[in-house]
């Protein structure tokens, strides 16, 4: 019995050291900027803030770079993304990146849909995602590790758009989030319009019949799966496909928007063509 407990409390330190290797990053609440707009701001940091550049640099060589958060003295968050700005001001508060999901959003888990808060907190360490070899109407799902979350530094006004789809789904998010439009294109969602059709779990369209903007005050989070395909980094939000934080601030996913990335297999099959 002694040796079954021991194996007991071994399983368990280890499940904790394992979760313990997800990163939870901080997210700007006050100034979104995409990955160009991030290194700018990073060279203008280097420029006012000498005694950081060595930070600076090992943020942006993380897998998920982070950028510099200041602060006016005259109160204003948008600060310099032209690195020939005057640093007159301006004071460094953090280093943080983007997130997406309000906190009750349902993602798409190994143990099934969790909300994302939820999620966060308990540290969950896989994730649905799709294969490489999926296509829109054969989307083919695998399990794959947590590499990090992001969740916001505090609560905050965030700009929220609710989707309303034909099917009954409500997917809510923030406007700069990653969705898959049934043309198997990544947008950000500000760039989406009524009428247009999302991409359900099982691959069927899905119609926007209403989306709707509303400020609202709380946290919001993302995730990202340990890898660097964009197809796997392709998830599932309230029955839908969207992407990952990958998206928003890796450059190589960031210049993905508005380009065609999964087809349907009439498209890759010349047979199904006739």
């Amino acid at each position: 019995m002694k040796k079954l407990y021991t194996f007991i409390l071994l399983l368990c330190l280890q499940v904790v050291a394992e979760n313990d290797l997800i990163i939870i990053e901080k997210r700007c609440v006050e100034d979104h900027l995409d990955p160009p707009q991030a290194l700018l701001r990073n060279k203008w940091a280097r420029k006012c803030y000498p005694d950081l550049i060595e930070e600076i640099d090992l943020y942006e060589r993380k897998k998920r770079p982070l950028y510099a958060l200041v602060q006016h003295v005259n109160g204003s968050w948008h600060g310099p993304t032209n690195p020939n700005d005057s640093c007159d001001g301006w004071i460094r508060k953090a280093f943080c990146l983007a997130s997406c999901y309000p906190a009750d959003q349902l993602v798409w888990f190994q143990q099934g849909y969790v909300p994302i808060n939820v999620a966060v907190e308990a540290k969950l360490d896989n994730v649905m995602t799709l294969t490489k070899n999926s296509t829109i109407d054969e989307p083919k799902f695998q399990v794959l590790p947590i590499k990090g979350y992001s969740r916001s530094i505090w609560d905050s006004n965030e700009t929220i758009l609710t989707f309303k789809t034909a099917s009954g789904r409500q997917m809510r998010v923030t406007t700069n989030h990653p969705i898959l439009t049934a043309d198997g294109v990544m947008r950000q969602a500000s760039q989406i319009q009524v009428g247009q059709q999302l991409v359900k779990q099982n691959g069927m369209p899905d119609e926007i019949i209403e989306i709707n903007s509303t400020l609202e005050f709380g946290k919001v989070f993302n995730l990202s799966p340990n890898s660097g395909n964009p197809i796997e980094n392709i998830v599932v939000s309230q029955g839908l496909l969207t992407g990952s934080e990958h998206y928003q601030y890796l450059e190589e996913f960031n210049s993905l928007y508005g380009r065609k990335l999964l087809r349907r297999m009439v498209d890759l099959d010349p047979q199904k063509k006739q």
